[in-house]
């Protein structure tokens, strides 16, 4: 629901790949979670308990790629002051 109201408000690339790369899967998620919440030894309880792992695994490269980008933009920034300080 959130992802067709983003795409059908803005009409543009970046928010239709909002909605299907995160906000779809989210519902979708909770959807699922719900599922398994009520029966726990189904299929899908099994299914999202093994992919709890993936997302953490997910969840650290994300959090590497950001700390680099970080770290990379305070290096640069570092570097163009010791320069406009010489």
């Amino acid at each position: 629901m959130g992802g067709y109201s983003l795409a059908r408000e803005i009409h543009h690339p970046v928010s239709y790949a909002v909605s299907f790369l995160v906000l779809e899967p989210v519902g979708f998620c909770c959807l699922v979670g719900l599922i398994a919440l009520i029966a726990p030894e189904s299929f899908i309880g099994t299914l999202l308990a093994g992919a709890l792992g993936r997302a953490k695994i997910a969840l650290v490269l994300v959090f590497l790629a950001l700390g680099s980008f970080i770290v990379g933009t305070l290096t640069w920034i570092a570097w163009e002051w010791l320069r406009l300080q010489r």
